[in-house]
């Protein structure tokens, strides 16, 4: 169930903020968790590396139980910034949907990345 609601915030972020895979994002790799590790969750954040985010995900995997792994966002990453859509919830469905192939690992990173670019290119 957190793995969802985090599910749903992270799409929601994406449809409030835009997204874009250059072909150099694609090629970094993102540790996958996957039907695996049901207890584990990857995080991209611009304060990975900063020590208070740091000493704040570590109380927050104590008090959820979770294997929390932080990934700094690649250099190359321009996040543009969209309009907003004209059917939100639709969106946000199909953006949850798709992120949810990809965390089941029905997909590949790439055909996530095209999905949620057809999403908003819709806006």
């Amino acid at each position: 169930m957190k793995k969802y609601v985090l599910g749903i915030l992270f799409c929601s972020c994406l449809l409030g903020t835009g997204i874009g895979c250059s072909e150099k994002a694609r090629e970094e790799k993102i540790p996958e968790t996957g039907k695996s590790g049901q207890n584990e969750i990857t995080i991209m954040h611009v304060d990975a590396d900063h020590p208070e985010f740091q000493k704040f995900i570590e109380q927050a995997e104590k008090e959820l139980g979770l294997k929390i792994r932080i990934v700094s966002y690649p250099e190359n990453t321009e996040l543009k910034e969209r309009p907003f859509s004209r059917n939100t919830m639709e969106d946000i469905t199909s953006m949850g949907a798709l992120f949810q192939r990809y965390v089941l690992e029905e997909i590949s990173l790439e055909e996530f990345c095209k999905g949620a670019q057809n999403i908003t290119d819709g806006f």
